[in-house]
């Protein structure tokens, strides 16, 4: 049979070789690994950290791994809690959400499974007026963590304290307040709708505000100080699930369901790497990233945001850590941010609330994420292993004939900068085994 890959190689037989390789076309001295050219449907929300997929397509990123973006040219847009119900039902094979969100639907939903991360939410903050230091100011001055949170907070006393009457913040407020020595008590609490508190805050009438995430990119945008925030208090948080400052810090990332994973491995892995690499794309230039996704979210959501929206988001709000960052939530059993932790302490949270049943549920009935990146950092470390091995032979990458060994090896080169390790690695060892 003929067999013509996405470069236009030409082949007269697939065959089977060595499990990395895979399937292979036969093209000269190099078995020229294939990749498939394959569509994905996938929902994004209007929000900024929810629709960075928006990069990996506007430059092309999806492309260069054989991706297909459906079912339109940026996916679908949808609420975020219609993710949940689109992945059961076969509509979408991928979303851009978030486990917390995901995860009320996994007794109706035990298909869903959240395969890899992006960026941590760290949602509530305390606002305040220009002239209040902030937690990061403390420890600039040589306080360490818990010294600069209770300096911090101890800053609200006697101050005019804006909040929302629901109890959610107090997830936020409790543990800071703790670490003050202070509470409620010390200071004139305003309890008001955020939209309210918003105008309290720009009259001058309000010194400090705890707002939900959209009040509070207005309120970061107009120059006001996060002074404390959730990744302040997860930072002085136990590495536990009895630590209640954690439930103020949730994971962002990608999901679909075990069902495609097992018929769609590769393509997953894929997919995760193009996240990655969209993370890179947004550290290396900010300004860049947020001039170019910034319209794009106004047009999906009907919003107005400007750069300094923008900023607050990705750097404040939600930021992105690279394929390298994210070691640390898979591979540190002490660190606070921890993936299965994470996940553990949002169902505890539903366990509390009589949501689900106790005991029942784990980070694994949600969570494939790990599989993922350890998949994906061995593939790395065979695709340098074989660089490694390639240089010892005198060869040097070069070329788009990926019929030669030089041609391979750059194209090998390629995939690994773009984070797609799976191709990395098994272009690398076609190249190599031409070589030998």
């Amino acid at each position: 049979m003929t067999v013509i890959n996405r470069r236009g190689a030409v082949g007269l037989a697939m065959v089977a070789s060595m499990w990395l390789v895979g399937n292979i076309v036969h093209a000269g001295s190099v078995a020229v690994p294939d990749v498939p050219d394959m569509k994905v449907n996938l929902s994004i929300s209007p929000y900024i950290d929810q629709s960075e997929a928006f990069h990996g397509i506007d430059q092309g990123f999806y492309g260069d791994v054989g991706i297909t973006i459906g079912p339109d040219k940026f996916g679908i847009n949808v609420p975020p809690d219609q993710v949940a119900p689109l992945l059961a039902a076969g509509t979408i094979d991928i979303g851009k959400t978030a486990p917390s969100i995901i995860l009320p639907s996994l007794p109706g939903a035990p298909m869903l499974r959240h395969y890899a991360y992006s960026d941590l939410f760290l949602g509530y903050a305390i606002v305040c007026q220009k002239g209040f230091k902030t937690v990061a100011d403390y420890e600039a001055e040589g306080m360490d963590i818990h010294e600069a949170v209770g300096a911090a907070v101890q800053q609200l006393v006697g101050k005019t304290f804006v909040m929302a009457p629901e109890a959610g913040p107090a997830v936020l407020y409790n543990p800071a307040f703790k670490k003050g020595g202070i509470s409620l008590d010390d200071m004139e609490v305003i309890r008001v709708q955020d939209a309210q508190g918003l105008a309290l805050m720009k009259s001058g009438e309000g010194d400090c505000q705890l707002p939900g995430v959209p009040i509070r990119i207005t309120l970061e945008s107009l120059g006001m100080a996060p002074v404390v925030t959730s990744l302040d208090v997860a930072r002085v948080a136990e590495a536990s699930l009895d630590s209640l400052e954690l439930r103020a810090v949730s994971l962002n990332g990608w999901a679909t369901t075990q069902g495609y994973w097992e018929k769609n491995r590769d393509t997953v892995l894929r997919m995760a790497s193009v996240g990655w690499r969209i993370n890179d794309y947004i550290l290396e230039d900010l300004d860049r990233a947020i001039a170019r996704h910034i319209p794009f979210v106004n047009q999906l959501a009907g919003t107005n945001l400007g750069p300094e929206e923008g900023q607050v988001v990705y750097t404040s709000l939600d930021p992105f850590y690279n394929f390298d960052g994210q070691t640390e939530w898979f591979q540190d059993q002490s660190s606070i941010f921890l993936h299965t932790r994470l996940i553990d302490v949002q169902i505890l949270a539903l366990e509390e609330s009589g949501e689900f049943p106790k005991g029942k549920y784990t980070y694994k009935d949600i969570s494939i994420a790990e599989e993922v990146y350890q998949a994906m950092l061995g593939y790395k470390m065979d695709a340098e292993d074989a660089f490694r091995r390639l240089d010892r032979l005198g060869i040097r990458p070069g070329g788009d004939d990926l019929t030669t060994v030089e041609g391979a090896y750059a194209k090998a080169l390629q995939y690994h900068i773009w984070r797609d390790f799976l191709d990395a690695a098994r272009f690398a060892e076609a190249a190599l085994a031409a070589a030998n």
